[in-house]
């Protein structure tokens, strides 16, 4: 996805996949950031796949 802006993309990394690193992901997604994501539970880990990667479709 490319900027929105004609600023220069972040590359992030999030630790954690809970509540807050669910709603940075999706937003810094949707803003056309390259973001990774640490996060060592499987169910938030899922919950982050549906929740945050649907804001960039």
């Amino acid at each position: 996805m490319e900027r929105k802006d004609a600023t220069k993309a972040m590359k992030v990394i999030i630790v954690g996949g809970g509540q807050v690193g669910t709603y940075l992901a999706s937003l810094l997604l949707s803003n056309g950031h390259e973001i990774k994501v640490i996060e060592h539970r499987n169910k938030n880990f899922n919950k982050l796949l549906r929740t945050a990667f649907r804001s960039i479709n």
